[in-house]
């Protein structure tokens, strides 16, 4: 099965209130590419699914994360994101401070695994082979960046050591992305397009 990853391009046509402008999109068994996005909802996180169907999308499903969004819009790219092998989709819960995993299994989603974050109110994921980094806003303290390898089974597992602090306070957190070759971390910053972190 093959699917195609694109990041954020959807984020014109999503304009219904409360949800996050970062979408996942996947092709699988259905006629028709598959959309990603998530609620943001404070009394329970979704992953909102949708069928695209030329310039219209069809809800094909929500599917709860067991986690809690912020409510609000997060200023963030990447709150979603497929891992490498596009078997399973990862998701951040700012209001609860944990990441949810979900294996996609044809047109459903399964939540397999709930972990905390490493830090408060995550925005951002990376993946890379096996390795996941969430970026974590740090609310009204100093955000960080995570580290987690992603099993076989998929269960996320902390990499020790992996937790590092951004370069400063009031850095508007906005993303967390591997270079292509895989071997560079960058966070991004929504001031200036700072860089957070990096190496």
């Amino acid at each position: 099965m093959i699917r195609t990853l694109i990041m954020g391009t959807l984020a014109t046509a999503i304009t219904l209130s409360g949800w996050v402008a970062s979408s996942v999109f996947a092709n699988e068994e259905w006629q028709w590419p598959t959309v990603y996005t998530m609620s943001n909802g404070t009394d329970g996180n979704a992953v909102l699914a949708f069928r695209q169907h030329g310039d219209t999308l069809v809800p094909a499903g929500s599917f709860s994360t067991g986690g809690k969004g912020s409510g609000g819009g997060l200023g963030n790219q990447g709150a979603l994101a497929f891992s490498d092998d596009g078997d399973a989709l990862l998701v951040v819960n700012p209001g609860s401070h944990d990441i949810s995993v979900f294996e996609i299994n044809g047109r459903y989603l399964k939540l397999i695994d709930r972990v905390p974050s490493g830090g408060t109110s995550p925005i951002s994921i990376a993946t890379h082979e096996d390795y996941v980094y969430v970026l974590n806003a740090g609310g009204q303290g100093l955000g960080n960046i995570a580290g987690f390898k992603l099993t076989h089974h998929n269960k996320l597992k902390p990499i020790a050591g992996s937790n590092q602090p951004l370069s400063g306070a009031n850095t508007a957190p906005a993303q967390i992305s591997f270079n292509l070759s895989g071997d560079t971390l960058v966070g991004k910053s929504n001031k200036h397009h700072r860089h957070l972190c990096g190496g």
